[in-house]
């Protein structure tokens, strides 16, 4: 073995082959024997035709075309692919001209796997195809820009429409400051922050922000940059992404403005909540000052209808600095003549004209010409399907344009004026009602007091009377009916001073009573009664039970309760009369229980406590005694309940709120 032959089969990665003319191989190294091996499954042997190895077909063809050449004296390098173990290889073949003198006498071939190298130059060349298509396709303007002095270098197509220049060779003769307003939002020049954008991402690798830039065209517009360092070689520079976040902004601020309108929404309505009447014409020009401002109007207003009379009033305005009012000439309008206006509102519909100048001819548009007014957004103030009036914003000074977001926020508005509209009318009414109520009930007061006093008087005179003529044996009959009579009458009386005394509750003060104490003071009252009629009488109640109540209540409650049943429930059948307490969770209640003439519940049940209801036919009662008795019971924060039924006896229940000890 030469020395030749050592050097090559030094190589592990070198496959070296010689052939002659006729495709004989004369050499191969040691790698190309392994190489045949594991592609053929044989080693090659001195003097086999190596176009034995390849199979009929393109690949026979192919390294016979290649072969001729080497053979014909040309010198080359091919790069060709052989399938491998189910795979593909790479492998890089030099060939060249074995010469005898002038003579060709066979070919050598180097043979190295380039497989690796191969995928990572395809898979290069894909990224740079896929960058050229990002670069060029994308929707984001994308340019790169190099020191020193930071003009761009390159840039997509993206950029002649974003930036509205001409073409490529004015986009590389300027730099970021070209395209962006003489100052940022912040104050700052322009020329001076984007270099030190530009300083921050060649030290930290990347930045992004957001930044102003201006077309070539002089129309600014938001952005967001990202600034992205490149390592290329020996040069460093910056790739630029830009994109128009134009529309993003644009819905950022309707967010944030329909967000803040409804803030101011929330603010006004807890002042219409809290306002006392006197204030509330001061709360409504406050929100239509405040709204006005908020939606950037000149003059905010708010008109109300008059179907009577068919006519609109402007009631209130608000106007800014230097806009001229109009509500003194905005009364009392003819609604026929401004129809065309009001149609919408009439429908429920808002009426937004965004320029007053391309209206139809007619009263409505010299109206608002007249006034100056470019753009008009009302809506109507709607109630229960019937229109009110309406709010509306004018603009004077230029073209203003609502979003239709804007308009439905705008609507709650209405809506809050429309409530604070009923709310006045309904409190107006009230107090009215509460004005007369109260005059009445003085007027009826004084009436009861002048009645109750001059029939008093008359009552002294006739008992007055009865005393003088008793003496007279042959007048004892007649004494006895005007003694009836009169008695009756200051029965009469002494109810209704304590029907008119009855409205002074609120005067009184609760206290501590017991009800076995009360119950007590009331039987020894009628002591005499129960023992003329023989009552079979029962008491249990526990002497711990209070409650709070006015004491004069109490008594009279027990009192009316008890004198009802000795007459109407203690009769010749029956003799019982059951007085009993029990405590509940929240109240107490008493128990007053007989077995006498009992009441008819389907006559009477739903009117007994009226006034001037009479249970029983035999009554010589006035009807006041239950109705005061149930008054009483529920301003004591209780309730009276009864069970009964004809013949078969009554049971009053008497539910007090008790008094925990």
């Amino acid at each position: 073995m030469n020395y030749h032959e050592l050097i090559l089969n030094s190589y592990d990665t070198l496959v070296a082959f010689s052939l002659d003319k006729d495709y004989r191989i004369l050499t191969a190294n040691k790698s190309g024997d392994e190489l045949l091996k594991r592609m053929y499954g044989k080693a090659a042997q001195p003097g086999e035709c190596l176009l034995d190895f390849f199979q009929e077909g393109h690949s026979r063809s192919l390294a016979k075309e290649h072969f001729d050449r080497a053979l014909a004296g040309e010198s080359f390098t091919i790069i060709r692919p052989f399938e491998f173990d189910k795979d593909f290889r790479y492998f890089n073949i030099l060939y060249a001209p074995m010469k005898d003198g002038e003579e060709i006498i066979g070919f050598s071939a180097l043979v190295s796997d380039i497989t690796e190298r191969q995928k990572h130059e395809e898979e290069r060349l894909e990224a740079n195809e896929m960058y050229r298509r990002l670069f060029y396709t994308s929707t984001d303007a994308i340019m790169t820009l190099e020191p020193p002095i930071w003009k761009f270098t390159t840039g997509n197509h993206k950029i002649l429409d974003m930036f509205k220049v001409k073409d490529m060779a004015e986009w590389l003769s300027i730099g970021p400051w070209d395209v962006s307003p003489e100052y940022q939002p912040d104050g700052q020049l322009s020329s001076k922050k984007a270099k030190e954008m530009i300083q921050i991402a060649m030290d930290k690798g990347a930045h992004f922000f957001e930044w102003t830039h201006m077309r070539r065209t002089g129309e600014s517009f938001p952005a967001t940059v990202l600034l992205t360092r490149v390592n290329f070689s020996q040069r460093k520079f910056l790739q630029a992404t830009v994109r128009d976040v134009t529309k993003e902004k644009e819905a950022e601020n309707e967010l944030n403005t329909q967000a803040e309108l409804q803030n101011i929404l929330m603010k006004i309505s807890s002042k219409y909540i809290n306002t006392p009447l006197s204030e509330v014409n001061q709360v409504i020009h406050d929100s239509l000052q405040e709204i006005g401002i908020f939606v950037k109007a000149d003059r905010s207003y708010l008109f109300e209808f008059d179907y009577v009379h068919h006519t609109i009033s402007n009631t209130f305005e608000w106007c800014a600095d230097g806009i001229i009012s109009v509500i003194d000439s905005s009364q009392n309008l003819s609604m026929i003549d401004f129809n065309d206006l009001l149609e919408p509102y009439f429908r429920g519909d808002a009426l937004y004209i965004s320029d007053t100048e391309n209206m139809a001819e007619g009263p409505s548009k010299t109206m608002l010409l007249n006034q100056n007014i470019k753009s008009l957004l009302a809506v109507p103030l709607m109630h229960e399907k019937n229109c009110r009036g309406f709010v509306g914003f004018d603009s004077v000074k230029k073209i203003k344009n609502y979003s239709t977001k804007e308009i439905s926020i705008l609507r709650l508005f209405s809506d809050m004026l429309v409530n604070i509209q009923l709310r006045t009318e309904k409190q107006k009414e009230l107090e009215k009602l509460l004005y007369t109520t109260k005059d009445q009930n003085k007027r009826l007061k004084e009436f009861s007091y002048i009645t109750s006093h001059n029939m008093r008087a008359s009552v002294a005179n006739m008992i007055g009377l009865s005393q003088m003529i008793e003496v007279k044996e042959s007048s004892t009959e007649y004494l006895n009916m005007l003694k009836t009579t009169t008695q009756k009458l200051d029965n009469s009386i002494t109810n209704i001073n304590e029907l008119i005394n009855f409205e002074n509750e609120d005067v009184l003060e609760k206290v501590d009573c017991s009800l076995s104490e009360a119950l007590q003071r009331v039987l020894k009252l009628t002591n005499q009664i129960i023992k003329q009629k023989q009552v079979n009488l029962t008491i249990d109640i526990n002497e711990s039970f209070t409650i709070k109540a006015f004491p004069a209540y109490l008594d009279s409650i027990f009192h009316n309760v008890i004198t009802n049943a000795l007459k109407y429930g203690i009769t010749e059948q029956s003799k019982i009369l059951n007085i009993t307490a029990r405590r509940e969770a929240s109240f107490t209640t008493v128990f007053i229980k007989d077995g006498g003439l009992g009441i008819d519940l389907s006559k009477y049940g739903e009117k007994m406590f009226q006034l001037g209801t009479r249970l029983h036919d035999t009554s010589d009662g006035q009807g006041l005694g239950l109705f005061m008795t149930k008054r009483q019971m529920e301003a004591l924060g209780g309730r009276i309940e009864v069970d009964s039924e004809a013949n078969m006896g009554t049971t009053f229940k008497l539910h007090f709120q008790h008094q925990l000890t």
